[in-house]
């Protein structure tokens, strides 16, 4: 069955986690983005399959929470610690140690929204 569930995400020191509504089809999570931050790989409305993971394992677009933020990022190790990016270049990246970001997820797939 398809349906949309709320997958908690628990932060250290925090007695409410934030939520992030997902929906399982076909055995797969899948959770719908906002914001343009990912542009134009992934589009606001679009569904981004997860798996989760709570740790960073090789380059790629991850799920993280960041000051308090859950966003959809690429991340790629370096050596001053792990470059945030985003695709879209209005926004800027950012070289941040690992312990200042939680990975909570990594993206498989992205499901575009296909214009009707």
């Amino acid at each position: 069955m398809n349906q949309a569930i709320p997958l908690p995400i628990a932060s250290a020191g925090s007695t409410k986690p934030p939520y992030i509504h997902a929906i399982q089809f076909d055995g797969e999570l899948y959770f719908k983005a906002t914001g343009d931050g990912m542009k134009p790989t992934i589009n606001p409305s679009d569904y981004v399959g997860i798996t989760a993971c709570s740790r960073y394992q090789s380059s790629g677009i991850y799920l993280i929470e960041a000051n308090g933020l859950v966003q959809i990022r690429r991340l790629d190790r370096h050596r001053n610690g792990i470059c945030i990016m985003t695709d879209n270049p209005v926004y800027e990246n950012e070289i941040v140690p690992e312990h200042m970001f939680r990975v909570l997820a990594k993206a498989d797939c992205v499901l575009k929204k296909c214009a009707a």
